[in-house]
């Protein structure tokens, strides 16, 4: 009978030990317990991710809880993307469609196969959906810098945000104060000139946090020129309550945008919120009140000034403001636990 020799790595033998039953099923135990010790000890250890996503349910759970479709870019992935604008955040984004007409001006989202009026464009809940035109959802009143992490619900979300969520929903979450000053500026060719900055101050529980971007162009051709301007405050008492509000102007050159003609454009977005949270007994509750104004002012031809109607020299202005409360368990798990019982 040949021997079998065993080690802590591998197993060595012949194969006329196979010709005896007892050596057989000797040495398929041996195999087991060898491959069973070499396992390494981190594929034992489960690693533990505990993104939270606010978007894909009515409460906030752990993105590996989400039962639906739903996209998440971090501050971190963002920093290691050459990404300018928003827009450019959203192009990596699967399933969305986005269609900008020139950079840093107009941009149109579409969701699996949606129309971009089918899109519901959210800054921390807030809507800013223009009910003018879907045209002007990329009017983001927030800096680059602002931003937290984008959350894109993908398919629709009308059960939890209404009827303009049919093809999805896009959430940009803001971050919380910085502790260092940040600075930015970029150049380029056809007079590319911008800057941003951020900075944040306070004391004790009050935290201010202001930002501002800026960033013009003469275009690489005539009327297709830029110039935006975006400022954001953010002011928090506490971890409960929180003021933000933002503001953006755009003046851009929009020829051949809808039309051979040499067209101008203007338009800008003021967004003021106000959102504050409490518990009570059991339950925990989110009070959100906000306040929307937009404005585009729109010349298909300047050459033409008789064509023009006079009210066309000032902007057309839509506002909106709601109110709204999302009460929630605040021991959600207890509460299940309790329902199946």
């Amino acid at each position: 009978m040949q021997s079998c020799e065993t080690s802590f790595y591998a197993v060595t033998f012949d194969a006329t030990a196979l010709e005896c039953p007892v050596m057989t099923r000797a040495l398929l135990l041996t195999i087991g317990l060898s491959a069973t010790l070499v396992v390494p000890v981190s594929a034992q250890t489960p690693r533990v991710h505990e993104s939270v996503v606010v978007s894909g349910s009515a409460e906030p759970v752990p993105f590996d809880s989400v039962g639906r479709a739903v996209w998440v870019l971090t501050r971190d992935d963002m920093a290691r993307l050459p990404i300018r604008s928003v827009e450019d955040i959203l192009r990596f984004a699967s399933s969305v469609d986005v269609r900008a007409r020139s950079p840093y001006v107009q941009a149109d989202f579409s969701i699996r196969g949606g129309s971009f009026g089918q899109t519901l464009v959210l800054l921390d809940g807030v809507r800013i959906n223009d009910a003018q035109s879907g045209h002007h959802n990329s009017d983001f009143p927030v800096t680059l810098d602002d931003i937290e992490r984008v959350e894109v619900l993908l398919g629709t979300g009308s059960s939890l945000f209404g009827a303009d969520a049919l093809g999805g929903t896009i959430n940009i979450i803001t971050r919380g104060p910085s502790s260092q000053p940040e600075f930015s500026a970029v150049g380029g060719e056809h007079g590319l000139a911008g800057a941003r900055t951020r900075l944040s101050f306070g004391q004790g529980q009050l935290q201010q946090t202001v930002s501002a971007d800026f960033i013009r162009s003469s275009g690489f051709k005539d009327d297709r020129d830029f110039e935006n301007v975006a400022l954001s405050s953010r002011t928090a008492f506490g971890r409960e309550t929180r003021v933000q509000i933002g503001f953006v102007r755009k003046d851009f050159g929009a020829e051949g945008f809808y039309g051979p003609a040499p067209s101008r454009e203007r338009t800008d977005q003021t967004i003021a919120a106000l959102t504050h949270g409490f518990s009570l007994s059991t339950w925990r509750s989110t009070v959100q009140a906000m306040y929307r104004s937009h404005g585009d002012r729109f010349l298909y031809d300047p050459r033409q000034p008789a064509a023009v109607p006079k009210r066309s020299s000032h902007p057309r202005r839509d506002h909106a403001s709601s109110c709204e409360s999302q009460p929630r368990p605040a021991h959600p798990g207890q509460c299940r636990r309790r329902a199946g019982q």
